[in-house]
């Protein structure tokens, strides 16, 4: 009752699908390279279709899924008695199952995968070729994202409304790699610098933790407790010593701070789950940006391991970055 690699082309497609978005390639991007490949597209002998291409869909469905990561997710859909297709069952009700088969796909890599669709899903995304630093770029005015434009990066609100609402904060990527291929060679070679980073972030992580930690905990003892002061009433009731309108008033606002506590119980746990990652994912980041430190360049992969963001200042003509890693 597992499941087995198949041992083909498949698990290489699967890692190119990851690699290929990890650099900014989008699911529709994707689809096409594989298409333009001659890549069979999953399930296509099985159901004997006559196309070959690839849909945007099914590439998001794979970077999506745990599967390749070694967990199973079931029970996503139920049937229902009195109809005729099935009914899909809300994300947290899945059962999943970690570690079940081995994986193809690294955590590293999946988590970092799920955290750029969100960044994405944010954003607009610029169709056609992908510009190194798209997406990475903040004006430190008026927030808006900078644009790529004939090599440089400019603010958009410039660029569509004018200089009445803000000014150009434009910075050139030939100027911009440079800064910063400079500046993750200086964290890497100074150990005193990056011993600073290494403690700060354990003390926020451990802040943090602790504190999600403390909070589920409450959460779970105060579930506890309704629960047995459900089971009391309910006795209280059996017993004659409230009435029927009595129990269910009591039952009724039991049943909502329940209903709650079970919605923040999940929250927290989400919460917990994502700042364990964190703190698996720190050595990592800081073991990247030693590799980096030998290569004079960086490509989207790399920044998309170690930076969150560049923000662009410029007041009274003077331009300044303002760059924010992940650590």
């Amino acid at each position: 009752n597992k499941l087995i690699l198949a041992g083909d082309i498949t698990t290489e497609v699967v890692k190119r699908i990851f690699k290929l978005y990890i650099e900014g390639y989008g699911y529709k991007a994707i689809a096409s390279i594989l298409t333009e490949d001659l890549i069979p597209p999953p399930r296509g002998d099985m159901y004997n279709r006559k196309s070959d291409a690839w849909s945007l869909q099914t590439v998001r469905a794979i970077l999506k899924s745990k599967y390749y990561i070694g967990s199973t997710e079931q029970h996503k859909k139920e049937n229902v008695a009195f109809k005729k297709k099935k009914k899909k069952i809300d994300k947290d009700n899945w059962i999943v199952v970690e570690k079940k088969h081995e994986g193809i796909i690294s955590l590293k890599d999946y988590n970092l995968v799920q955290e750029i669709m969100k960044k994405r899903a944010k954003g607009y995304r610029r169709k056609g070729t992908i510009h190194l630093f798209s997406g990475f770029l903040v004006c430190g005015e008026c927030g808006s994202n900078l644009q790529y434009m004939k090599g440089t990066y400019i603010c958009r609100l410039y660029t569509n409304a004018g200089v009445k609402y803000c000014s150009r904060h434009a910075i050139k990527e030939s100027l911009l790699l440079e800064i910063l291929v400079q500046d993750i060679k200086e964290l890497s070679h100074d150990k005193i610098k990056r011993q600073l980073i290494l403690e700060e972030a354990k003390q926020t992580l451990f802040k943090t933790k602790t504190s999600s930690k403390n909070q589920l905990d409450e959460a779970i003892r105060e579930q506890s407790k309704i629960e047995r002061q459900l089971l009391n009433v309910y006795q209280d009731r059996l017993e004659g010593i409230i009435t029927i309108e009595q129990y269910k008033t009591i039952s009724k606002n039991f049943d909502d701070r329940k209903i709650f506590l079970e919605k923040k119980i999940r929250e927290l746990e989400a919460a917990t789950q994502e700042e364990n990652n964190l703190q698996s994912n720190f050595n990592y980041l800081i073991n990247e940006i030693e590799n980096i430190s030998h290569f004079d360049s960086l490509d989207r992969g790399m920044l998309e391991k170690l930076l969150e963001k560049i923000i662009v200042h410029e007041i009274n003509k003077e331009k300044s970055i303002e760059i924010v890693y992940k650590f």
